[in-house]
């Protein structure tokens, strides 16, 4: 029911401008508004079309649209609604007359005395005698009463009295919040008294609309955060389409420059054939012009001997025998050799390699990554720093440069000719193969290979609040590409780092605690151990990171190892029993390996654990300076000692090679060392001479590089190298 409102004058006002009605109407709650004033308020309800209906601008009481209206829009619903007649006489709104109202008291008791007041608590109206007897009872004698001409019609109409569904004689006047139910005073005392949220009307009215005002609040911030999201989404979407173009025209400004680049070795290919051929062409045709000369000559020589068979004087045959033997000689002098008219044979030996290239591999690579706001803002503050330089961005230039660095190999030509046409004429002809001249052979020098510092990557990344400290280390080959993925233990973060088209690039994924180790789970995913979350996450790498999944688990766990794609090895921490346990990939424990007090110690605390090569699990302790070798089952391989291990105050990095080589972090004395048969000999692998600055993750990949972690926010990579030998 509304608060009663107190009639102050005896004048008609409109509840919206406070004037005096205009074209006046009425809702069914007796209130009156000028029909603009209800018109504007109809307009601006954002819901009375979804509702068919408003809200009265007085009371809030709900009133639906007029049934003649029909499927008319809400502008027009105003024009529907009953108009009220005002007379300019001020009615006499003391007066009871016009709405006359009998003792609530009195006609229960079957007499029909007009009443004066109106309780407010009661809600019931009562005679002066009445009034004066409910005053005076203890229960009521706080119950507020006015002038009954002082309350409204609506407000003192019943309709809004609700009645008790168990009681029909007893008004409700509790709220049960969990039966959901409007009860009496009686109902709250018997059948409610179990209930934890029992409150009066009032109290669970204000709690309500607290309530409602927070979720209001909840909705129009969400609300306001859509719209900022939908703004944003344009200007995504055009960023989108932008990168689009771009991408397609790189593709197709390469594509057309690789077939000029084709086009053009061809016609240079084609042209030094064709000069091949003619010239061979050339000498052919001279030698056939010779081949008629000296058929010509022979011919004549014949003729000249047949005349002096055939002369019938000796005296005249001895006088020309000279002369024709000197024709003679001469004809045969000038022989011309059958290898002279066999032509070079000539062929083409395409370049396979690069047929194959082509059909089993792409073009290039089409990176996509989502990147991060400030990432892209980098990105487009770059590209508008290119955009406005005066020299223009060629892709091609920058891909030839690499593919000068790789010294790629270019497409050979080879003609092939017989032995017997190597000769040539003295007429300046090509000899076709040009001899190439063998190179002068350099003293022979004693090489060594070493290890050498390669590379060094920076693990600090844009968004980072803290300097990066890279604990666990991990290389992967996805899609052709190498790539680096590290933990950082300060900023709560994974991050992958890799090179595409010559770029250096990286991705970020924050985490839900500090990541401490990270172990490869299959070709392009790894697991994730997290401090004091009973939880591992895997994730995908391709080459940039996302979520796949988050393992739960029963107990904290520090270290890992892959057993197989189903399967983990996972050191326990912050329990009161420390154990090695074998877990599925939904957490559960298929076994545990517990050191036993009675046999060798395992372990104390697992640090760091890897997986050899043969499957056995290499463990080293958090507190002791051990590593221990053991079978998946639990049965001791071999243990270190204080023999091998005497100067080794603790282990910061783990690593087993393929051919079972042990590689551990020294981070204390700057070193990396090796320990190899079974841990009976450690030597000393790099030291801080060759770089080495407080190591902690190590890996080492199939092309022989170690990565190191080091405390400097620094990945650096060794690379073997051959150097001169010392004499």
């Amino acid at each position: 029911m509304s608060t009663p409102a107190l009639v102050l004058e005896n004048q008609p006002v409109c509840n919206v401008c406070y004037k005096k009605p205009q074209d006046a109407i009425s809702l069914p709650c007796q209130h009156q508004f000028c029909r603009a004033c209800i018109k504007n308020h109809i307009v601006n309800s954002v819901e009375a079309q979804k509702f068919q209906g408003f809200g009265c601008p007085a009371c809030q009481e709900f009133v639906s649209k007029p049934i003649m209206a029909g499927s008319r829009p809400k502008e027009q619903w105003a024009e529907y609604l009953p108009t009220v007649t005002l007379s300019d006489n001020k009615p006499d709104l003391l007066s009871s007359e016009k709405d006359e109202l009998k003792c609530a008291a009195c006609k229960e008791a079957g007499l029909d005395n007009a009443a004066t007041l109106w309780c407010q608590q009661c809600n019931d109206s009562y005679c002066p005698d009445c009034s004066a007897s409910h005053r005076n009872f203890p229960a009521t004698r706080s119950h507020i009463q006015v002038p009954i001409a002082y309350i409204s019609p609506r407000d003192r109409s019943e309709e809004d009295l609700a009645t008790c569904s168990q009681h029909r004689d007893s008004r409700v006047e509790f709220y049960c919040a969990a039966c959901d139910l409007l009860i009496c005073p009686s109902c709250a005392f018997v059948n409610h008294r179990r209930c934890e949220k029992v409150s009066t009307i009032k109290g669970a009215t204000d709690v309500a609309k607290g309530d409602l005002s927070t979720k209001i609040k909840r909705v129009r911030k969400k609300s306001s955060e859509c719209q900022a999201m939908l703004v944003d989404s344009t200007s995504r979407i055009r960023e989108l389409q932008i990168s689009r173009q771009r991408t397609e025209d790189n593709i197709k400004g390469f594509t057309d420059q690789l077939m000029d680049t084709i086009s053009a070795n061809r016609d240079n290919m084609l042209s030094n054939i064709s000069y091949s051929f003619n010239t061979e062409e050339t000498r052919l045709n001279q030698t056939k012009t010779k081949l008629r000369e000296h058929i010509v000559e022979l011919e004549g020589c014949e003729q000249g001997i047949e005349n002096l068979l055939n002369t019938n004087s000796e005296t005249k045959l001895l006088a020309n025998l000279s002369k024709t033997q000197r024709q003679y000689n001469a004809s045969f002098e000038k022989e011309i050799r059958p290898e002279e008219l066999v032509p070079f044979q000539m062929e083409f030996e395409p370049n396979t390699s690069l047929l194959d290239v082509l059909d089993s591999s792409q073009l290039g690579e089409a990176v996509l990554e989502r990147e991060t706001r400030e990432k892209q803002e980098t990105a487009r503050r770059d590209d508008k720093t290119e955009n406005n330089s005066d020299e223009p961005r060629d892709l091609m230039k920058h891909i030839k440069s690499k593919a000068k660095e790789k010294k790629t190999t270019k497409q050979k030509v080879k003609f092939k000719k017989s032995k017997r046409s190597k000769r040539r004429g003295s007429e300046g002809n090509p000899v076709l193969p040009v001899p190439i001249t063998p190179p002068l052979q350099e003293p022979k020098v004693d090489k060594i290979k070493v290890l050498q510092k390669h590379k060094t990557v920076s693990t600090d990344v844009l968004g980072d609040s803290l300097k990066s400290s890279p604990s666990s280390i991990i290389v992967l080959f996805v899609n052709g590409v190498m790539t680096t993925v590290v933990a950082d233990h300060n900023n709560y973060s994974l991050k992958s780092f890799y090179v595409n088209m010559g770029l250096d690039r990286q991705s970020k994924m924050s985490m839900d605690s500090k990541p401490c180790h990270v172990a490869k789970l299959a070709a392009h995913t790894v697991v994730v151990t997290m401090t004091r979350l009973k939880r591992i996450a895997v994730i995908k790498v391709s080459p940039g990171l996302s979520l796949i999944d988050r393992i739960r688990t029963s107990k904290y766990y520090n270290c890992i190892a892959a057993l197989a794609e189903d399967r983990l090895a996972v050191g326990t921490t912050l329990e009161s029993n420390l154990s090695i346990d074998i877990i599925d990939l939904q957490g559960e424990i298929l076994h545990s390996i517990c050191s036993d007090p009675d046999d060798k110690l395992l372990f104390s605390e697992p640090k760091f654990m890897i997986l050899s090569p043969s499957g056995n699990l290499l463990v080293s302790d958090r507190d002791i300076p051990y590593i221990s070798c053991f079978t998946q089952a639990g049965k001791l391989v071999f243990k270190t000692g204080p023999k091998q291990t005497s100067d080794l105050e603790g282990t910061s990095g783990l690593f087993c090679s393929e051919d079972d080589q042990i590689y551990i972090s020294d981070k204390t004395n700057n070193r990396i060392l090796l320990m190899q048969d079974n841990g009976e000999t450690i030597t000393t692998f790099l030291t801080a001479e060759q770089g080495v600055e407080q190591p902690q993750g190590l890996f080492i990949d199939d092309l022989d590089q170690v990565y190191i972690c080091q405390a400097n926010s620094k990945i650096s990579i060794f690379k073997e190298v051959e150097i001169i030998a010392p004499k």
